[in-house]
């Protein structure tokens, strides 16, 4: 997907990919499947069916993206025959941007609230959330084992932002201008804090001076 898409600018293989998936891994797509069963249907709850759906294409590009950006890079700083250059001219197939997106903003919604899941018992959605990065990050050493890990990471990047509010314009006008209100008032007050030491002619020293 990367070199056809940087190279012959099949742009819409961005969306299409997201709808094929590998035949001779049907695991692959049972897991997905079983994901979007388990935190879909909470983030559907959380959020409602539009914003999960938004979330999911969402995370979908991003995970796009990402890979095609990747791939862009690897083919041009990576030996040719090492793992990583090979990601220029794979094929990249499957939902897994948008499964990890919607994982990720179910996460980032709940965030501090503690969850229960199966055997690692209750543990904060954060932490859950760690874990399974962690998970990621670690198949992203081998770069192999047939997994796009980078739309996983992509779609996460995306999934994670939604849940955490950072993509929301109107609060980051708002932060920035609470910001510039404070740095103001910051500095008003140095002023009439300098102004207030300054040495204003007149009283009994100022007449003593004129005798």
């Amino acid at each position: 997907m990367p070199q056809e898409v940087l190279t012959e600018g099949a742009l819409w293989q961005l969306v299409t990919s997201v709808f094929l998936h590998d035949p001779v891994a049907p695991g692959h797509l049972l897991w997905n499947m079983v994901m979007l069963w388990m935190f879909g249907t909470q983030l559907e709850a959380l959020r409602g069916a539009r914003s999960m759906l938004k979330v999911y294409a969402a995370g979908a590009l991003g995970g796009a993206l990402f890979t095609v950006a990747f791939g862009g890079l690897t083919h041009l700083v990576a030996p040719a025959e090492s793992a990583a250059s090979a990601w220029w001219s794979a094929a990249h197939l499957g939902a897994s941007g948008a499964i990890n997106g919607i994982f990720a903003c179910w996460a980032g919604t709940l965030w501090r609230q503690r969850v229960s899941f199966m055997f690692l018992g209750e543990l904060e959605a954060r932490t859950f959330f760690g874990i399974f990065l962690g998970i990621e990050l670690l198949g992203a050493l081998s770069l192999g084992g047939g997994v796009s890990v980078t739309s996983h990471l992509g779609g996460m990047a995306v999934g994670l932002a939604i849940g955490r509010d950072w993509l929301n314009l109107r609060r980051i006008r708002l932060k920035l201008e609470r910001r510039r209100i404070e740095a103001e008032l910051s500095r008003l007050a140095k002023e009439r804090e300098r102004k207030g030491f300054q040495v204003i002619r007149g009283g009994k020293d100022a007449e003593e001076d004129e005798n």
